[in-house]
């Protein structure tokens, strides 16, 4: 039957993963593979669904790392998996979003819990308690400067200088309070997209970017 893929990753090793609602699969070249996680007992809660996989992404060591909907989430060494939850540190088991920053920092982004940061030891969460607006974050990114941005459901986008998080919004000019995609292109331009169209910084605010321009 059909299913509906959320995610799809390209590693350096030339191994195409996709994500599901229901499953991981694997292309090796040839052929497609279906691929499992070594889930643990069965967890039960509203929301959760075993197989979702929201994000797929690779870290400099080579390591494959998978977000699940209720289960953490799961690293792959080639050879056997770690599993990270809320008993390790991390903020929630519902996890939308994995990104490896320069430093070699592992950034979460979860439904529930907000933002942690892995350093391969400890884990530093930030939540709507003391850092963000909205708990649910669906896209983390890192600019060129290595400012690390993200996404807070109902709040914009937070920016994040290794010190404190600025919260970017309405005031500034972005009409998206639910931001699903923030991109650094080559020439230096920063795009934030989502439910309410697609805007550009220029470095001190937003502005909306329609079919007909301002192309800049």
């Amino acid at each position: 039957g059909a299913q509906r893929f959320w995610s799809i990753f390209a590693d350096s090793k030339g191994t195409i993963w996709a994500g599901s609602v229901a499953s991981i699969f694997r292309f090796d070249g040839e052929n497609w593979a279906p691929f499992e996680l070594p889930y643990p007992e069965e967890v039960t809660g509203e929301f959760i669904t075993k197989g979702t996989t929201w994000s797929i992404t690779e870290d400099r060591a080579g390591n494959i790392w998978f977000s699940t909907n209720g289960y953490g989430a799961f690293k792959y060494d080639d050879q056997s998996f770690t599993q990270y939850s809320k008993k390790d540190g991390l903020t929630d088991n519902s996890v939308d979003i994995i990104m490896e920053d320069s430093k070699g920092n592992i950034w979460f982004g979860t439904r529930w819990g907000g933002v942690s940061r892995y350093n391969g030891t400890t884990f530093t969460n930030y939540t709507q308690k003391d850092s963000i607006g909205n708990n649910e974050v669906v896209i983390i990114y890192e600019d060129k400067a290595g400012n690390i941005w993200l996404s807070s459901e109902g709040y914009g986008v937070y920016r994040y200088n290794g010190e404190s998080f600025i919260n970017y919004s309405q005031k500034q000019g972005l009409g998206i309070r639910a931001v699903q995609a923030i991109f650094e292109d080559n020439e230096g331009r920063f795009w934030v997209g989502g439910g309410g169209g697609l805007y550009q910084y220029d470095g001190t605010s937003f502005f909306n970017v329609t079919k007909n321009g301002p192309w800049q």
